[in-house]
């Protein structure tokens, strides 16, 4: 499987002080999605710093989805390379998983973080609640979202290539940077609300036509 580029994957920082100084970027998640830092442990085992934590699934019911990671290393925090087994992400049977990594021991320092992403191309997740959830750089390309409620949800930089949108709540969605960026119809909500309520954020690249009047 090809190494997935930076810019399918989001991070955060946590630093780890062990015997080696190691800078681990770590995701943001609660087992629901919402935002809130996952607890990192680094145990010296002699020959290397094994690092674990546990994932939590962007959904509180069945269907669980989790993140899937990549474990990445740079010396000078400009150029990284991933190192070790992609670890897979999906459909889950649990909310939450473990999850743990090995860092050789090194007589200098480096730099390590860990990119994660969403990747669940062509699957049905129809009225699925991932309000709020982060979907940064989200492989859900061919993707069934009809019906799901993705309000508030971070979407910048993700893959929605023949995307399913219909019906989908997608008031303050941030669809900034995405590849193939949804085209609204119609828009349905409390006729006592106002529209923005019920409106996502998506990128505008005026044309020329898109300032012409008929007179």
């Amino acid at each position: 499987m090809a190494s997935p580029s930076d810019n399918f994957f989001r991070k955060s920082l946590a630093p780890i002080w062990a015997r080696v100084c190691v800078l681990l970027f770590a995701p943001i998640l609660t087992s629901a999605g919402q935002s809130g830092i996952v607890d990192l442990e680094a145990r010296d085992t002699g020959t290397a710093i094994e690092v674990s934590w546990r994932s939590g699934s962007l959904t509180s019911v069945e269907l669980y989805l989790h993140y899937e990671f990549q474990l990445q290393r740079s010396t000078d925090l400009l150029t990284w390379e991933n190192i070790g087994e992609l670890i897979p992400g999906g459909v889950r049977a649990t909310e939450t998983e473990p999850h743990s990594v090995q860092l050789p021991e090194i007589s200098g320092a480096e730099f390590y973080r860990l990119a994660y992403r969403l990747n669940l191309p062509d699957s049905d997740l129809s009225g699925l609640d991932l309000s709020e959830a982060d979907l940064r750089g989200s492989n859900l390309s061919g993707a069934d979202l009809s019906d799901a409620d993705l309000s508030h949800a971070d979407l910048r930089g993700a893959n929605l290539t023949g995307t399913n949108l219909d019906n989908a709540q997608l008031g303050y969605a941030n669809f900034a940077e995405t590849a193939e960026v949804p085209r609204l119809t119609e828009i349905a909500g409390e006729e006592v609300q106002p529209a923005a309520l019920y409106l996502p954020l998506i990128s505008f690249s005026p044309a020329q036509e898109d300032y012409l009047f008929d007179p």
